[in-house]
């Protein structure tokens, strides 16, 4: 029994479209995989004077993790910012954001660094001009006597390290518990 002409131009054309397939399965850059996304550790904006500690509110935030051209490439968001005490954040997208620098070049590895950033303000004189760090977090303030209002600066950095394909990001907070965490994604 024969196959026909036609019936062997079909099957051979759909041998090579699934052998194809499998080749291209098989070379396709990890690049295509879409960019992971993890919760950052939640930054405490506090200030400190000789008083003590002042509590101004909590920051929740998300990093987009990717791998591009072998380095790191990240991307971050405002999830959350928790007032308190009659603070409330302003300046979204110019001070308050999470602002990061990829490519940069430790002298052995390419690593990326964000900063976690929050303006906030209240009405009156509450903290004169001021300065300093509170668990990691640093800060600055002072008085704005034409708006009547008190401002603060917070800042947090982060940075992530990423090595090759296969290896996990890592991402270490400088502020709160100052720690290193192994995502593998």
């Amino acid at each position: 029994m024969s196959v026909s002409l036609r019936t062997r131009r079909a099957l051979t054309a759909l041998f090579a479209a699934l052998l194809g397939a499998l080749t291209l399965a098989s070379v396709a850059s990890p690049a295509a995989a879409a960019p992971a996304t993890i919760q950052g550790d939640r930054m405490i904006m506090n200030y400190t004077d000789i008083w003590g500690a002042h509590e101004v509110g909590w920051y929740d935030y998300k990093l987009s993790l990717d791998f591009v051209n072998n380095r790191p490439s990240v991307y971050g968001s405002i999830l959350a910012i928790q007032p308190y005490n009659g603070w409330n954040a302003v300046g979204y997208g110019s001070q308050t954001l999470v602002q990061c620098t990829n490519g940069l070049w430790s002298g052995s590895y390419y690593f990326s660094r964000c900063y976690v950033k929050a303006k906030m303000e209240k009405p009156g004189n509450v903290v004169g001009s001021i300065s300093g760090s509170y668990k990691g977090v640093t800060f600055s303030g002072g008085y704005d006597s034409g708006s009547g209002r008190s401002y603060m600066f917070f800042t947090g950095e982060v940075t992530v390290r990423r090595d090759s394909w296969g290896s996990p990001y890592t991402v270490c907070y400088v502020y709160g518990n100052a720690r290193c965490v192994n995502y593998m994604v």
